[in-house]
């Protein structure tokens, strides 16, 4: 375990922060990528005080010359990256609808969560190939399918998210290479909202379960599920044990349902699932 090597976007508190130092203690290189200078002295600081070794950069997802440059420094330092966890994200200032947002503000939304992931895998996942192996997991969220007139931005680019996951997946079928979405739930961070600050003490996850859940898809544990929503709150042991039942029914992943007999659309879709090809008849296309 001491040669592989994780990164981590946004790690330099809440969330990400958890999950460096879980990664860290358990023996693996982690790179922790931040925006904020303050905020990531202060994330090495506290790990060089629990005897741990974090490798900070300053890091706009947002920007590929930035994102390239972050994977030119894994590559001399390293020479290999194991796992990478899309973790940077943020949401608008206010709570409020489409038309009352700044087109800047929300376009930026659009940009950290979505346009950062893929930067981050399209540098990542040329590396993993090459290796033949190597994880991804993207930090997701409910708000990819629940409509709430308010956080527009913020839902849109979840539901993109999970597409993306989902369709880099399926083309990356045996190659060693897998993409995973981990929703955390409500985790007490600075990015919640006002709305749900008041939610039940029961329907909050602990930040240490995020960075549980993490080790686990880390260790290949659910390898058999990847390209598929997970979160947070799962029952790991229920999902090993309904892994099959989940890819014979396409379960966990952005689709439509079907609305009545004889709905003209397809499904499930132009670009086959796993659970359509192992349905198909021997020699279909």
């Amino acid at each position: 375990m001491s040669n592989r090597v994780a990164v981590i976007t946004g790690g330099s508190r809440g969330i990400g922060q958890e999950i460096s130092t879980h990664l860290a203690t358990r023996g693996w290189k982690v790179v922790v990528i931040a925006t904020s200078a303050r905020n990531l002295e202060a994330s090495q600081q506290r790990a060089r005080e629990a005897g741990l070794e974090i490798d900070g950069r300053l890091t706009d997802v947002a920007d590929p010359d930035q994102v390239a440059d972050l994977f030119n420094h894994i590559d001399s330092t390293y020479g290999r990256v194991d796992l990478v966890v899309n973790n940077a994200g943020i949401g608008e200032d206010r709570e409020q609808p489409l038309w009352e947002a700044g087109i800047d503000e929300w376009w930026r939304v659009i940009e950290v969560n979505l346009r950062g992931p893929m930067l981050m895998m399209r540098e990542a996942l040329p590396r993993m190939l090459a290796q033949e192996e190597g994880r991804i997991i993207n930090i997701g969220s409910l708000r990819n399918i629940t409509a709430i007139p308010i956080e527009t931005a913020y839902a849109a680019s979840k539901a993109g998210l999970t597409r993306l996951t989902e369709t880099i997946d399926v083309g990356l079928e045996g190659t060693g290479v897998r993409v995973f979405e981990l929703s955390p739930g409500r985790v007490k961070t600075d990015i919640i909202g006002p709305s749900i600050t008041d939610a039940p003490a029961s329907t909050w996850t602990p930040i240490e379960r995020v960075a549980e859940f993490v080790d686990v898809i880390a260790n290949g544990e659910l390898d058999a599920l990847s390209g598929r929503f997970l979160h947070a709150r799962d029952d790991i042991d229920a999902l090993k044990a309904h892994t099959d039942e989940t890819i014979s029914t396409n379960g966990r992943v952005l689709t439509l349902s079907k609305a009545f007999d004889g709905d003209p659309i397809k499904y499930p879709g132009a670009l086959k699932t796993k659970a359509a090809k192992a349905a198909e008849p021997s020699g279909a296309k």
